[in-house]
């Protein structure tokens, strides 16, 4: 069993912010809110332009000595399958934990980047 204990406070103990009336039962008075005159910063509204990005095979890229199609963007992609008028090229991070189903389809000296969005 709980024992409550009361005790008795002194006007000067008590927290006005904790308590929103006086000890003799009157309402604290609020303070008026001030306004201030700083307006808030505008949204930023810069939209990056996208670029066409730029490949190039690097004949022996790979540590096999295979070939590796680098883009400007950043992204490795190695060589997948090769037909007689072009090659599917698969982003290079593969992992147990991240596996990135991005690629690039070549047709001659034209690369297209296929459906999928890099996932890393």
């Amino acid at each position: 069993m709980k024992t409550l204990r009361w005790t008795t406070l002194n006007a000067t103990e008590i927290d006005p912010l904790v308590v929103p009336f006086n000890v003799d039962g009157t309402i604290n008075e609020e303070l008026e809110t001030e306004e201030d005159n700083i307006q808030p910063e505008p949204l930023l509204t810069t939209v990056l332009e996208e670029t066409e990005v730029v490949f190039k095979v690097c004949e022996e890229g790979t540590k096999k000595g295979k070939p590796l199609l680098v883009g400007s963007d950043g992204f490795r992609y190695f060589q997948k399958k090769t037909q007689k008028k072009s090659v599917f090229w698969s982003c290079s991070v593969t992992s147990a934990k991240c596996r990135c189903y991005a690629s690039v389809i070549q047709k001659g000296n034209v690369f297209a980047s296929g459906p999928q969005q890099h996932s890393h």
